[in-house]
């Protein structure tokens, strides 16, 4: 599944100052064990690029499979929620990027663009090609890991040679743009109100609604490929949802047994990430 959005129009920057998840990466000594109210963000280039809006097609596709590719914890995107959909907040951010939880300083994302200020001053585009769709249908950063001392390792490129395309930031440093940045869980926003329904995202796999969040909960069905799930509360890796027919949902007429049934479900994996997604909406 690939998403093409639309954009809008740009701004300057204002240059203000079942299921686990992976352990910290390598740190530079010291660093961590300074208060985050005490963290500074490193000064601007003196010079940076114009503005530059996501404008060719080809910019604006997302290149993730929401079927099968892994698509972390949460997105770092725009705070206002709902958010504009597209990707053109990107040209009002200043974001500071590091090599690992405090340590090195290696660039920016600033004006829709990757400032590299290590070992030289380089820019190249801020391509949208690895970001991933949210169901308000805005373009965010996918976050990889978020730590409890506010850093935060999320994916901004593909990766391109020797570079990962993944880099470190602070919650800190989240508003010096115009538009302020937010972390947001997969489980907030799948229980967010006017999000819709959720799918499996591998629906050509059984899934099994039990009667307890666990593995060893009385089976209550088996999930099959039409059906749609209402979430309703998390418990870690788990999901308590209403099950109910697409045909149901999208159809009024349909002959198709419309009681809902729920349970619980495996929402989640340290392998996959969310296993459900935005059901797609009724033609």
């Amino acid at each position: 599944m690939k998403l093409w959005i639309g954009v809008g129009t740009g701004l300057l920057l204002l240059l203000l100052f079942g299921c686990q998840t992976s352990g910290p990466l390598a740190t530079r000594p010291g660093i961590l064990d300074t208060p985050a109210a005490t963290l500074r963000a490193p000064a601007l280039p003196e010079e940076l690029p114009a503005p530059r809006r996501p404008g060719s097609t080809v910019n604006l596709f997302s290149v993730l499979d929401t079927t099968n590719d892994h698509l972390g914890e949460g997105t770092l995107g725009p705070a206002d929620d709902p958010a504009e959909p597209g990707a053109d907040w990107i040209t009002r951010i200043a974001l500071p990027l590091y090599r690992n939880a405090g340590g090195e300083h290696f660039g920016w994302l600033a004006n829709g663009w990757i400032v590299q200020t290590t070992p030289l001053v380089t820019k190249r585009p801020l391509l949208t090609r690895a970001m991933v769709a949210t169901g308000g249908q805005t373009l965010a950063f996918m976050v990889l890991e978020e730590r409890p001392d506010g850093w935060i390792r999320f994916r901004y490129a593909l990766p391109l040679g020797q570079e990962q395309g993944t880099a470190w930031t602070h919650s800190n440093f989240l508003h010096m743009g115009s538009t302020s940045l937010a972390v947001r869980s997969w489980d907030n926003q799948f229980l967010a109100d006017g999000r819709g329904p959720l799918v499996y995202r591998n629906s050509s796999v059984r899934h099994a609604l039990r009667q307890a969040p666990d593995t060893k909960g009385e089976l209550i069905d088996w999930i099959g490929s039409l059906q749609q799930l209402e979430p309703l509360a998390t418990e870690g890796d788990w999901m308590r949802v209403r099950v109910t027919q697409a045909s149901v949902n999208c159809n009024p007429d349909s002959t198709i047994d419309p009681q809902a049934k729920e349970g619980w479900i495996c929402w989640r994996s340290a392998e996959k990430g969310p296993w459900v997604w935005f059901a797609s909406e009724c033609p």
